[in-house]
């Protein structure tokens, strides 16, 4: 089940064993809300006001037993470098990269504390293409 608010720009999806709130840019004036001060507590927000709508309907409360955050930044070639072999322009610890390299991934994982709920983790993701893909 989906939710999405008036301008497509953020999404609830409900499934039987998750919540998960997205952010996603639908025209090109949509400008990123940031992490600290609107996507965390709209998410807190959203996932307070279902755990009340659970309890009002006497169903099971949520059992967190991981919660994920995932950023995907999109490194298209022409706009900070052309080829592999300048990806450390964008991540300085990188060496030179095998030849014939044609994609990749970088995920970095970061333990996230909040309201003494264990078991939090989150997930950089960041991709790069010679394809604008």
């Amino acid at each position: 089940m989906w939710f999405v608010n008036q301008p497509g720009t953020q999404m609830i999806q409900l499934q039987v064993d998750r919540f998960i709130k997205n952010w996603r840019k639908r025209t090109d004036g949509d400008t990123y809300p940031r992490y600290e001060k609107a996507i965390k507590p709209g998410f807190e927000n959203d996932l307070r006001l279902f755990e009340e709508f659970l309890s009002s309907q006497d169903l099971p409360a949520l059992t967190v037993n991981q919660c994920e955050v995932t950023y995907v930044n999109h490194l298209v070639a022409g706009e900070g470098w052309e080829s592999w072999s300048e990806m450390k322009k964008i991540f300085s610890f990188l060496g030179a990269e095998p030849a014939g390299t044609e994609d990749g991934v970088f995920m970095l994982r970061i333990p996230i504390e909040h309201a003494g709920r264990p078991n939090r983790t989150g997930y950089c993701r960041d991709t790069a293409s010679d394809t604008g893909e």
